[in-house]
């Protein structure tokens, strides 16, 4: 919470010019809906689905399983984008499944 804090007063300071400066009517609505996607499922519903896992389970059973989120999204990005995985990344997330084992 407070890295968010300290943070939001230097981001606003070099985000508002360039926001000032953006043709806010030309983005389309495929995009609009792409970013509120995005803050409402992730930055909310997984949230809650995570805050009553925790409920459920004990924070001691389920904080181990926010470890698999790096190897996830790698997945992910492969599966949707056709991301490459090198010896470093395969490394790192084989390191990363040791740790939740």
């Amino acid at each position: 919470c407070y890295a968010s804090l300290a943070t939001t007063l230097p981001v606003l300071a070099y985000a508002t010019p360039i926001a000032l400066r953006m043709d806010w009517a030309g983005i389309s609505a495929w995009l609009w809906l792409g970013a509120a996607w995005a803050i409402v499922m992730i930055g909310f519903v997984s949230w809650l689905g995570w805050g009553w896992v925790n409920a459920q389970r004990g924070v001691a059973r389920t904080a181990p399983l926010i470890y698999l989120m790096p190897p996830t999204a790698g997945i992910a990005a492969w599966l949707s984008t056709g991301e490459s995985f090198t010896a470093i990344k395969l490394a790192g997330a084989a390191l990363t499944l040791s740790g939740v084992a």
